[in-house]
């Protein structure tokens, strides 16, 4: 699965954590303020992969609730009032148009003399430009999450200035 996320720990305290998101990638979507996606965001960092693979649990969230259990809509429905509080969310740069993304970039490579009918060069230069793009992190979307969880053990697992990519949603 495609990471769609970059979420980065800026404060925790108590029941309290805050965490700057920023969409990755152009099927992110725009930010959500559901407890679900907060409890699922929380959840990346609760686990990690032994060296065989083996799920490992990094704390009480990650003993609560399995891997599967995140994908199970019933189940995150019926759970999530246990774990989440309350999110706010402080949208600071919003979702991209990638649709003007797109022709702006066409816009450019046709500025370099390419055309669409020299599919090599042009797919070529455009990715290039589409990459460059997603790179620089100045260039998306971001948004500031403060998320009260129920109990601060749900945040044992995370500390200030960590980071993880995620494809919550």
């Amino acid at each position: 699965m495609s990471a769609l996320w970059s979420a980065h720990v800026l404060a925790k305290d108590g029941c309290r954590v805050v965490i700057e998101l920023r969409g990755i990638h152009p099927d992110s979507g725009e930010f959500q303020s559901a407890k679900r996606f907060a409890l699922r965001l929380l959840y990346d960092e609760a686990y990690r992969y032994e060296p065989d693979l083996a799920l490992k649990s990094r704390g009480p969230l990650g003993d609560a609730i399995t891997l599967d259990q995140t994908f199970d809509d019933a189940f995150i429905d019926a759970n999530v009032d246990r774990f989440v509080e309350s999110v706010a969310v402080d949208v600071q740069k919003p979702r991209l148009d990638v649709g003007a993304l797109r022709d702006r970039l066409d816009r450019e490579v046709t500025g370099l003399g390419l055309r669409p009918d020299d599919r090599e060069a042009w797919s070529t230069a455009w990715n290039e430009r589409w990459d460059a793009f997603w790179a620089d992190s100045a260039n998306l979307p971001v948004a500031i999450y403060a998320i009260d969880v129920t109990d601060p053990q749900w945040l044992a697992h995370l500390e200030v200035s960590d980071t993880w990519e995620s494809a919550a949603y």
